[in-house]
């Protein structure tokens, strides 16, 4: 979340590979008993704007380094797996964190 809000976009401009990505290196973070900062996933993704797709953003692995191992590189039928989450203490480090709700269309903040 501290993620998207240092990047002035909602947690919806992502598109489902980045969430993916973010999400495994998380569970990587926590095997190695390493918290995940904002910080270490800035030195360790790469964040783009999705070519002709106006407000989506996509992480990425840095070159030379590979988050996920044989993952897919499109996620076909996505909206089969789609979910919400309400955001508690459960899913996020700190709720009382602000985040983006409405999409930021402004790329000079990039």
């Amino acid at each position: 979340m501290r993620f998207c809000r240092n990047r002035q976009i909602a947690i919806s401009q992502l598109t489902v590979a980045s969430i993916r990505t973010a999400a495994c290196l998380q569970m990587l973070c926590a095997r190695c008993d390493i918290p995940l900062s904002v910080e270490l996933m800035e030195e360790l993704t790469s964040f783009s704007k999705v070519p002709h797709k106006l407000g989506q953003h996509y992480i990425s692995s840095v070159r030379g380094f590979k988050i996920l191992e044989n993952g897919p590189s499109k996620t076909r039928d996505w909206l089969g797996g789609y979910f919400y989450a309400k955001v508690d203490r459960n899913l996020v480090e700190d709720p009382s964190v602000e985040f983006r709700t409405e999409w930021n269309l402004d790329y000079g903040r990039f």
